[in-house]
């Protein structure tokens, strides 16, 4: 795991004990940390290798990719989208009681 993928995995963990503890603000940063993440794992991961910040899968041989790894990869992307829609549904229903 690089340490830019360990940084957002702490703030990750963040955001979601925010919802568990029902923070205020917590569905806001579902949507900011949701989407974006969603979009980094894609792009760090099922591009081909474009920067330093890229771990491609396409092409990669003999480094250990297994189709688990794309399994992982693509259950995190479905994950992160779900927890950035899981923010839109909150902050569209708290905006309707108010």
């Amino acid at each position: 795991m690089s340490t830019l993928g360990g940084i957002i995995g702490v703030v990750q963990l963040v955001v979601v004990a925010a919802v568990l503890a029902r923070r205020r603000w917590a569905a806001l940063a579902a949507v900011a940390i949701g989407f974006p993440d969603a979009v980094a794992i894609a792009a760090a991961h099922l591009l081909p290798r474009w920067s330093a910040f890229s771990d491609a899968f396409p092409g990669a041989r003999g480094t250990g990719v297994t189709a688990f790894s794309w399994f992982a990869a693509v259950l995190e992307i479905v994950g992160a989208l779900l927890f950035g829609m899981a923010g839109v549904h909150a902050l569209r229903a708290s905006s309707q009681h108010r």
